[in-house]
């Protein structure tokens, strides 16, 4: 198995890292929104729950 890639993103106050791997997924036509729904959805559950108690799986 080819060994894991990260994408690096520095956003909304945020630094995520991203493991992708090689295995063929079914490609998103618009990605660039695809990742701001991730932040802002990341975004507010930090400021509902904090960082403590905040997961993202």
């Amino acid at each position: 198995m080819a060994p894991a890639l990260l994408d690096l993103y520095a956003t909304h106050g945020l630094f995520i890292a991203i493991r992708r791997t090689e295995v063929p997924v079914a490609r998103n036509k618009y990605p660039e929104e695809t990742v701001e729904k991730i932040l802002d959805v990341a975004e507010r559950l930090l400021a509902e729950r904090g960082y403590e108690h905040t997961t993202m799986i």
